[in-house]
């Protein structure tokens, strides 16, 4: 499985399954994100549906506009 971790910081989601790939996204360059992306700038540097699963913890206080980023997380 293929999983998004938006806005890991410096604690990238880490699966149960070694199988699994977890590519992290964070504007900070001192986290462990694979991708430095500002996460209110979009499009976000992916091809649709590339990840099964997008994990989000901790992130929606620290966007500018958190519900535009909701609904752009449902198209």
């Amino acid at each position: 499985m293929r999983i998004l971790d938006l806005g890991c910081g410096k604690r990238k989601y880490q699966s149960k399954n070694l199988k699994d790939e977890v590519i992290g996204v964070d504007v900070d360059k001192n986290s462990q994100a694979d991708v430095i992306h500002n996460l209110d700038k979009f499009p976000y540097p992916f091809q649709n549906n590339e990840f099964d699963l997008v994990y989000a913890s901790h992130i929606l206080e620290h966007l500018d506009n958190p519900v535009f980023f909701l609904k752009k997380s449902e198209e």
